[in-house]
């Protein structure tokens, strides 16, 4: 065998190093160096086993004119069909619900648009459930489980049921009675706590945006954190304005200032920069102590009275009760 160089005429591993010329019963391959003419098709021996692997040869008509569409519009085909399989899981399990009177009927759903398969069924009564395709990535029946999921308020913080997972290949109805076993329980233990806490949360944005409006009747200009428009965000706890033209002398308000509002709208901190001498004075003479006040009362809510504790007798069991007296000194006598 002749000598080569490195870099010249290297064979690809695997490949026999030969002297000459290859025959028509090997396989000649391209070197990556050398002057050997490259093969423009495989060689004979290896046509059959390429036209096996490609995808006309293992699938019918119908899968070659799906392989054939473009990724985007093939993935758009695929959630579809997924959208159409969890929309009918959806109605069944909402069926059943609502034929088992679970928290007295009422129940709906609606699919999602996520390529992993979704639906979530909604209560009247704010109550709802997330089941979605989240292992499907899984192989085994792993990959065939869903996940159910509480649905909570936004911005909850409460503590939340832990999900459950139900098969994919269970019966929608058998499914659903697996769901109100194992999961409802759980569930209806904090959804209560997380609404009572969204309702009351709301009604301070309202107290908050009553508020806004007041500030924004008396300083036009105001607006919110990074400029946002008083519309955009009525109940927000922060506004600012600024004291345009002073240079000019023609400022449009006395001072620049800042205002932040409570939660629940019943106080709030206010910042002044700028501020006249004359109009501070007006302003610390009007807080003080003495002043009296003039202005609008806000109505609040207030809690309810709590009755007052009783202060009931604390008797231990087993414990002796005694009783001491003064006796007269003829029946102290008389004792001795």
């Amino acid at each position: 065998m002749p000598k080569q160089r490195l870099g010249f005429n290297r064979p690809f591993v695997g490949q026999r190093a030969s002297s000459g010329p290859a025959t028509a019963s090997e396989t000649t391959r391209p070197y990556r160096y050398g002057s050997t003419p490259l093969m423009s098709r495989p060689a004979v021996d290896d046509e059959p086993r390429h036209r096996a692997n490609r995808p006309e040869a293992k699938a019918d008509s119908a899968d070659i004119a799906e392989w054939r569409l473009p990724p985007a519009l093939r993935l758009e085909q695929e959630r579809a069909e997924l959208h159409d399989q969890f929309d009918a899981l959806g109605r069944a399990v909402a069926a059943a619900f609502n034929e088992g009177g679970v928290e007295g009927g009422g129940w709906v759903h609606q699919a999602g648009d996520a390529c992993y398969g979704s639906v979530t069924l909604s209560h009247p009564r704010g109550l709802g459930l997330h089941i979605w395709h989240e292992n499907k990535h899984r192989k085994g029946g792993a990959g065939r489980r869903l996940t159910v999921k509480g649905t909570y308020p936004h911005g909850s913080s409460v503590h939340r049921a832990d999900h459950i997972t139900v098969s994919l290949d269970r019966e929608p109805r058998a499914m659903a009675r697996d769901i109100v076993r194992r999961f409802l329980p759980g569930y209806l233990a904090t959804i209560d706590q997380a609404i009572a806490a969204a309702q009351e949360a709301e009604r301070h944005r309202q107290a908050r945006a009553a508020v806004n409006r007041r500030i924004e009747q008396i300083l036009p200009r105001v607006c919110g954190i990074g400029g946002v428009k008083p519309h955009q965000d009525p109940g927000r706890t922060q506004s600012y304005w600024s004291r345009p033209g002073v240079a000019t002398g023609q400022a449009s308000v006395l001072a620049s200032g800042s205002t932040t509002l409570a939660t629940s709208a019943c106080s709030m901190d206010l910042k002044l920069t700028d501020v006249p001498t004359e109009v501070a004075l007006q302003i610390l003479e009007l807080i003080s102590n003495g002043a009296v006040l003039e202005g609008t009362v806000l109505p609040q809510a207030i809690a309810p009275a709590q009755p007052e504790l009783s202060t009931a007798v604390r008797i231990i069991p087993g414990e002796t009760m005694l009783s001491a007296r003064l006796l007269p000194a003829a029946e102290r006598s008389g004792r001795t």
